[in-house]
């Protein structure tokens, strides 16, 4: 039996769906309100205000993103193979959520960096995760010691937050298989002995 959508939820799929076809700062709330079904008060009586909206929007599809990417994380045996499925699931997940990761490259890049920080709650899930990766490289040796863990997963999430906003504007079409390969090659170079 499907279950009944509550406001809320209507509210933020309403949000997604409109942020990405007609921009943050295009979509008035009295449109968001349309395409919920609901009134315009009923969307500042869940959020205070769009961007609000729009950050647990976010933070709501990255509990369900962290995860499947701790669940796939599972499989891997070895710490390179878990650098190879961290850049695969970041454009696995870019190509099955488009709408989603529009709204932030094109119209909130500068929150990005925020909602990727340890300290941001569940998103940052995927920075502390990526951090023990590296450690446990480094522990057995297999990276090198003298890389800054901060530095080396800004390198690592810079490398692959450009790719996925240039493939958003399509301007990196070569096969997705292709990219991975070499951005996860890259990743690798880079913390190698």
């Amino acid at each position: 039996m499907n279950r009944v959508k509550t406001k809320r939820e209507k509210i933020i799929e309403s949000a997604i769906k409109l942020f990405a076809e007609k921009g943050f700062h295009e979509t008035r709330t009295a449109d968001l309100a349309s395409e919920a079904g609901v009134g315009e008060g009923t969307i500042y009586h869940y959020f205070e205000s769009k961007e609000i909206l729009f950050l647990k929007a976010f933070e709501e599809k990255m509990q369900s993103f962290i995860k499947k990417f701790l669940n796939t994380l599972k499989n891997c045996r070895t710490t390179e193979e878990k650098i190879k499925k961290i850049i695969e699931f970041h454009f696995m997940e870019l190509e099955a959520n488009k709408s989603l990761f529009k709204i932030v490259f094109q119209d909130l890049p500068e929150k990005v960096d925020i909602l990727m920080r340890p300290e941001y709650g569940e998103t940052g899930t995927l920075y502390k995760t990526t951090k023990e990766i590296i450690r446990e490289g480094k522990e057995s040796g297999i990276f090198r010691e003298d890389l800054d863990d901060e530095l080396v997963i800004r390198a690592m999430f810079g490398m692959v937050r450009e790719i996925c906003r240039s493939r958003l504007i399509g301007n990196n079409l070569k096969p997705l298989s292709q990219v991975t390969m070499l951005t996860t090659n890259l990743c690798l170079k880079m913390l190698s002995k």
